[in-house]
């Protein structure tokens, strides 16, 4: 090898040299520094009001994706409405990407609920859970992931009130804090599969609902907290909740559309929709079976929305196009009210 050849091989070989020193003291330093953020926040949420507990922490991954393993996570919320608590929860970090977080959470998991606006304390299961949180350099939170897998929500005698397969939910907010009246505030999005309603088997369309789809943009800022007092201040401030998709799939009724949610001054839900709706017909079967409607208003509505129904050019079925509207404590698909609509209970500050 002439002397040309082996001066040509000394800067990779210089740089290679350079990377694998100082990769590792990069790899410990940003392990190091995320073993500090966590320390932060666990500080931040206890300065809060928050219950923060947790076991043995350690830090491995090397010399890839730094793993911080935290031994029996617990958390609860100041005014003791749910606690979190579980085996084990690791949170994942790209050595490079500081302003994202993985987190997956083995083995068993609980959050319990005791909010008043439940009645009773519940319990939330889950088989599998994963959450993904993204920030923007500034430290405000840009969005966030949960995925759950088989979870169960059960009272405390471990009855089952639901059940769900696949839940996904996905939120994400603007980096400004300033949000007006028709700003987003924060824009989210979920999937549900097969959700399961014990309760509901008593109802005209069955404890099971197969698929809910939605995404939706809350308009004006985000309430400082669910309680009655929170709510009614962003309703006051022109507070909604526009919905660019909502897909329902609940036994026969089969209800895809979009429109705008509010409250009205009692808390009951306000607004409309345009809907197009599949298996009316059998719908409307299913509430006079359960006397939700009687014979004559069955007949009625099912000859008026036949002759409104149109059909689909991909399969031919009969799709019935109308608007859905939530007012004055009743859910009315056209003209004909389907339901009577309760305020939302919920707890004082």
């Amino acid at each position: 090898m002439s002397i040309f050849s082996r001066r040509s091989l000394i800067g990779p070989v210089v740089l290679l040299l350079g990377l694998a020193i100082l990769y590792p003291v990069f790899w410990f330093y940003a392990a190091d520094r995320a073993e500090g953020q966590l320390a932060v926040w666990v500080n931040s949420l206890r300065a809060q009001g928050y219950g923060v507990k947790h076991g043995l922490v350690t830090v491995d991954g090397f010399p890839g994706v730094i793993r911080l393993k935290i031994e029996k996570p617990h958390l609860s919320a100041p005014n003791t409405s749910w606690r979190w608590r579980g085996e084990r929860a690791e949170f994942n970090m790209q050595p490079w990407n500081w302003w994202r977080f993985r987190v997956e959470l083995p083995g068993r998991h609980r959050v319990n609920l005791a909010n008043p606006s439940f009645k009773r304390p519940v319990e939330l299961e889950p088989q599998k859970a994963l959450m993904v949180f993204r920030f923007y350099t500034n430290g405000r939170l840009a969005e966030g992931e949960l995925i759950l897998k088989k979870m169960r929500v059960t009272d405390a005698e471990r009855a089952l009130i639901l059940s769900v397969d696949d839940m996904w939910i996905k939120a994400a907010q603007p980096e400004k804090t300033q949000i007006g009246a028709k700003d987003a505030s924060l824009s989210f999005s979920t999937a549900l599969e097969n959700l399961l309603i014990p309760a509901a088997a008593k109802g005209p369309l069955g404890e099971n609902i197969s698929r809910l789809q939605f995404i939706a943009d809350l308009k004006g800022p985000v309430p400082q907290d669910f309680t009655r007092q929170g709510v009614e201040e962003w309703r006051r401030a022109g507070g909604t909740l526009d919905a660019s998709w909502l897909n329902l799939l609940w036994g026969f009724f089969d209800l895809s559309g979009r429109g705008t949610l509010s409250l009205d001054d009692r808390h009951r839900p306000l607004g409309a929709l345009t809907a197009d709706i599949r298996g009316y017909s059998e719908t409307l079967d299913a509430l006079e079976a359960f006397r939700f409607l009687n014979r004559t208003s069955a007949a009625t509505a099912r000859l008026a929305l036949s002759v409104l129904a149109k059909p689909s050019p991909t399969d031919g079925v009969k799709v019935l196009t109308v608007p859905v509207s939530a007012r004055e404590g009743a859910l009315l698909v056209g003209p004909f009210q389907i339901l009577k609509l309760r305020p939302l209970s919920l707890p004082s500050r």
